[in-house]
């Protein structure tokens, strides 16, 4: 739908490269729009934007804004409702409670358009450079990464000698544990210096993870010094492969040939379960 513009005489001929400027984004936009309504108007912000960001609401008369390319005299598009099936309606747009409707709605249009640039991208990628495609998939799951963590946790803790520590950090983490099979939501863990929260908590973002079919697992903190310390932490239980880290101080390897390009690839969009 978003690319409905190309499937013009104008756009084909660009393509056999006569030097031309075709808006091809603004198609899918009147196609959203006519076909399903004020609903479909939220689809053309994402398409009419898939360039060159999402447009402001604006009027007839800003040729720039949503409203303006929605008047706007685009070429013929009636080959696109005979040749590409789209489904008769939408889905139920289910935002749940708010007492913000507004910003839950422009929250909502703009993760689409993320979804939308982020698929054009990767689906392009996937014709052009198939081996880097191939590279962003090259890490292990959340299932298996929680295995190693298990095994890790276990490890230290046969090895810690203190039994007071060790009866401690089991009791955090079998909170822990017991915690991931709840609701989602909000959760908040307090535990004093070298109570295990760090793996602990790592342990239930895992299993949270795994009971609600998520695939990963972001790690925020202040401080870039305490990401580093806690990356390395993550490393060393999971594999050096295993985690994605990235801040300010980060340096990529720009070389497409180093197997550790592929953290500059996910990088783009935190594809990566860690």
């Amino acid at each position: 739908l978003h690319d409905g513009g190309k499937y013009t005489d104008k756009f084909q001929d660009k393509l056999k490269g006569m030097s031309l400027h075709v808006d091809h984004s603004t198609t899918g936009a009147q196609i959203a729009t006519e076909l399903f309504g004020n609903m479909g108007r939220l689809l053309g912000y994402v398409s009419a934007g898939h360039h060159g960001g999402l447009p402001n609401g604006g009027s007839d008369a800003d040729e720039t804004s949503l409203m303006g390319r929605l008047v706007k005299d685009i070429p013929n598009y009636d080959a696109f409702y005979k040749e590409i099936l789209l489904q008769p309606q939408l889905p139920k747009l289910n935002l749940g409670r708010s007492d913000k409707p507004g910003f839950s709605l422009s929250f909502f249009v703009r993760m689409l358009f993320s979804c939308l640039v982020d698929a054009d991208f990767l689906d392009t990628e996937q014709f052009y450079s198939k081996e880097k495609n191939v590279l962003r998939k090259k890490f292990a799951n959340i299932k298996t990464l929680n295995y190693r963590l298990e095994q890790h946790i276990d490890k230290i803790s046969k090895k810690t000698k203190n039994p007071v520590i060790k009866c401690e950090r089991a009791h955090v983490r079998a909170c822990c544990q017991q915690a991931a099979e709840k609701e989602k939501g909000l959760f908040s863990l307090t535990v004093p210096t070298g109570g295990g929260k760090t793996l602990s908590s790592l342990e239930f973002a895992f299993r949270h993870a795994q009971k609600y079919g998520m695939e990963r697992v972001i790690y925020a903190v202040p401080f870039t010094s305490i990401i580093e310390q806690n990356a390395a932490v993550f490393r060393e239980a999971l594999g050096d492969d295993a985690v994605l880290e990235h801040h300010s101080n980060f340096d990529f390897e720009e070389d497409e040939n180093s197997p550790n390009y592929k953290y500059r690839l996910v990088a783009e969009n935190w594809d990566a379960p860690v």
